[in-house]
């Protein structure tokens, strides 16, 4: 399985436009969250606060196939997807799949260190 981790810049005074965002994303809106991300290979989605030294939102996807995954989920045309990227949008001023990432280091408690495909 493939890991992606990304930050998203979030505005201190939309703090708590962010945990309401959650909150409804997992209240009322779970099911279409769940179904339609399954739907496009997305096998876990976690996401977090940093607080300090700044203000991020910082996401870490897994799924068998990460490239298509995302690239499906940019071509989807459902409501949901609409209102989950504006609000996305709103939070971070930028959308959700702006992101430039690079795996620096993976450890495993029974692996050790793997191999990564970074460079410089």
């Amino acid at each position: 399985m493939e890991t992606l981790a990304f930050a998203l810049p979030v505005d201190a005074d939309k703090v708590a436009d962010g945990y309401a965002f959650v909150e409804e994303l997992t209240g009322k809106r779970a099911d279409d969250h769940h179904q339609l991300h399954k739907m496009h290979g997305l096998k876990t989605m976690s996401v977090h606060r940093s607080h300090h030294p700044l203000e991020a939102i910082i996401v870490v996807l897994q799924g068998d196939d990460l490239e298509k995954t995302i690239e499906s989920r940019k071509a989807a045309d459902h409501e949901f997807f609409t209102w989950f990227d504006g609000q996305i949008k709103s939070l971070t001023g930028k959308h959700w799949s702006d992101f430039k990432t690079d795996a620096l280091l993976d450890w495993h408690h029974e692996e050790g260190h793997r191999k990564m495909g970074a460079t410089r």
